[in-house]
């Protein structure tokens, strides 16, 4: 799911702060956005869970009850 989740936000055109290499990385993905709170905040409406980075991103992450459809 990691990295469905990080092809998803390169094929959008999104910056993916955080380590990409499968080797490197853990679960967790945080996308660089203007607004991190903002967005934080818009997706808490759909009940959309993450976790915002002051000047890094919003962090998504993903695991054993998500699947594809879910990112």
């Amino acid at each position: 799911m990691t990295q469905y989740l990080i092809e998803s936000a390169r094929e959008r055109g999104l910056h993916v702060n955080s380590e990409t290499r499968p080797e490197r990385r853990g679960a967790s993905v945080v996308i660089k956005v203007d607004d991190e709170s903002g967005m934080e905040a818009r997706l808490a409406e759909p009940r959309i869970n993450v976790d915002s980075r002051p000047g890094a991103g919003v962090r998504f992450g993903p695991n054993g009850f998500h699947n594809n459809p879910d990112l």
